[in-house]
């Protein structure tokens, strides 16, 4: 059977140290005037704890936005998948996926003649933020065939998915990990192929 072609964003699938997965609580400014959809990577944007939507080069990012919650305009509180572009909030919340230690899995490539090889694995991939999906709320985020096996990469392929409906191919998917992270620590040099 092909793969499909349908980029969900980053979705965490373990924790490398068999730990449990959390979420963890954040900000986005009042306003703010890009979606961010669930499996987006966000970055911190050094204004209260507030996240935004991280470019795909970007080497300081936080982790993957799971969703929001906050208070609207009529006194609602709303919760939803995705962050609605310039929307008139209060309380705003955003629940990130912030551990470095988390692996994700993702989509290889967006259009045919993308296709992986055995021999990208352990590779550093870069990404594309893609265009998500309000109706499911979800990231349309992929990895970036173009940028695979570069200097300056932010994520490391780690493994084929091992699944019935998953094969190497044109729209594999993978699981990656992060190799720059805001909250790693890395040393100058280090942690980036």
């Amino acid at each position: 059977m092909a793969n499909v072609n349908s980029p969900t964003g980053f979705r965490p699938v373990r924790h490398r140290s068999g730990a449990r997965i959390v979420q963890n609580p954040y900000s986005i400014a009042a306003a703010y005037s890009t979606k961010i959809h669930k499996g987006t990577i966000v970055e911190l944007t050094g204004t209260s704890m507030q996240i935004q939507v991280a470019a795909a080069d970007n080497a300081d990012n936080l982790g993957v936005f799971a969703g929001c919650e906050y208070t609207n305009a009529a006194g609602k509180r709303v919760y939803s998948k995705y962050w609605p572009a310039d929307t008139s909030a209060t309380d705003i919340v955003a629940f990130v996926w912030d551990d470095y230690n988390i692996i994700w899995e993702a989509q290889y490539g967006n259009t045919a003649a993308q296709t992986p090889a055995v021999t990208d694995l352990g590779n550093g991939i870069k990404w594309v933020v893609g265009t998500g999906s309000d109706t499911t709320g979800l990231s349309g985020s992929y990895l970036d065939h173009a940028n695979k096996g570069t200097t300056d990469t932010q994520l490391r392929l780690e493994r084929l998915v091992s699944r019935d409906d998953n094969t190497m191919g044109d729209f594999a998917k993978f699981e990656v990990s992060f190799m720059e992270h805001a909250l790693m620590n890395v040393v100058a040099g280090v942690g980036a192929v």
